[in-house]
């Protein structure tokens, strides 16, 4: 009796410092981790979503995700959810991903944030999708930089027009 209690006790204890490290880590990342149920109703949000969007962790729970993301990211978003879901219902278990989206999300201040959105599901112990997890990664100054690029190599095409239509 003794030595199971003790071993309950050494596991419980594992278990906390391991749930533990989990919590610092999502809750000290820059990156939105974030989990959903399959109706894609929030379930989690690391307080990273504050700094990211602008929103109260409780405001995120509370209100509906989708209504944050631009028509075109919510389309796309949409789209990707239905092929993961598809994929899940032909081949049960065969962990089908997203891979990586680039979204564009409203932020409180009514400002555009760009986002990398990484999209998995989260399986019980028969490995049935029960909740949907996701990481957020700012990308909005990798998008100013490629716009800023872009702007770049159309005035340089212009110019190279304009001094060939010279000679």
């Amino acid at each position: 009796g003794a030595a199971l209690n003790e071993a309950a006790q050494r596991y419980c204890s594992l278990f906390e410092d391991s749930e533990r490290r989990y919590r610092l880590l999502a809750e000290n990342t820059s990156d939105v981790i974030w989990v959903t149920d399959l109706h894609l109703r929030p379930v989690y949000f690391s307080p990273s979503v504050t700094r990211l969007l602008g929103y109260t962790v409780a405001e995120v729970l509370e209100g509906s995700v989708e209504t944050m993301l631009t028509a075109d990211s919510r389309r796309r978003a949409t789209a990707a959810f239905r092929e993961v879901m598809a994929a899940e219902l032909a081949r049960p278990g065969a962990r089908p991903e997203t891979g990586d989206l680039e979204l564009q999300f409203r932020h409180k201040d009514g400002s555009l944030v760009w986002v990398d959105a990484t999209v998995g599901l989260l399986r019980d112990s028969s490995g049935h999708p029960v909740q949907i997890l996701g990481v957020l990664h700012d990308i909005s100054r990798r998008k100013e930089a490629e716009e800023r690029l872009q702007h770049s190599l159309g005035m340089l095409e212009r110019t190279v027009e304009s001094a060939i239509q010279a000679i």
